[in-house]
């Protein structure tokens, strides 16, 4: 659970972090030994719902004492910010991309292609939005299937949130969304499958190259 040190939490906080993610880690276990789907795809769809009420249950005990997050529809800082994803998460985006008409998908496609060189490092990656983003609404096409690491990103303050850069972190559903990924991956290697971690744009881009 080393990831999970990085926030500094105090030991109750670590407690519950830990809890939290061997909960999610159980979870994704049962689901892979009994599943018809992919692992990874069965993992997420079990994982996502847990990891998002656990979440909403956070912001809702924080907005009712004025406390809640500053994010709303049209503010995108976020998706302009390397992201972290697993093998469930991508497996999710990758399912959801199958169900979208054919310009929706070549658009994507698309802008995975142009975006993977400075997502790589081979060229600089400046402000680079993500190729899920609907860049005019400001808004994630995939918003029920998005990653973990993007369940958990809300602002505290989204006038000091900066497109590549800055962002005000509200630090509680980052916590739960990393304890969550670290049960998943945790789940995926025990299954057998990938247990890691990689940028989001890198993934899609090795995934749709497959596609035929």
């Amino acid at each position: 659970m080393g990831e999970l040190a990085d926030f500094g939490l105090d030991d109750e906080d670590f407690e519950a972090a830990t809890e939290l993610a061997e909960q999610v880690q159980t979870v994704a276990e049962l689901v892979a030994r009994g599943t018809e789907l992919s692992v990874p795809l069965a993992v997420s769809e079990a994982t996502q719902t847990l990891t998002t009420d656990a979440i909403d249950e956070e912001i809702d005990e924080d907005e009712a004492v004025g406390q809640g997050p500053a994010c709303a529809p049209g503010c995108s800082a976020c998706c302009h910010i390397p992201v972290s994803a697993t093998a469930a998460d991508v497996a999710s985006i990758l399912d959801w991309l199958g169900a979208q008409p054919a310009d929706v998908r070549e658009d994507i496609e698309r802008r995975t292609r142009e975006a993977l060189p400075r997502a790589t490092g081979t060229a600089p990656r400046g402000v680079l939005a993500c190729p899920i983003l609907d860049v005019d609404a400001g808004t994630c096409r995939a918003y029920e299937a998005r990653p973990l690491a993007c369940r958990g990103c809300f602002s505290d303050d989204a006038s000091q949130c900066v497109p590549g850069g800055t962002i005000s972190a509200f630090v509680v559903p980052q916590v739960i969304a990393r304890s969550a990924s670290v049960g998943v991956r945790m789940a995926l290697a025990a299954a057998g499958e990938d247990g890691a971690c990689e940028d989001l744009i890198v993934a899609l881009a090795r995934e749709l190259g497959r596609a035929p």
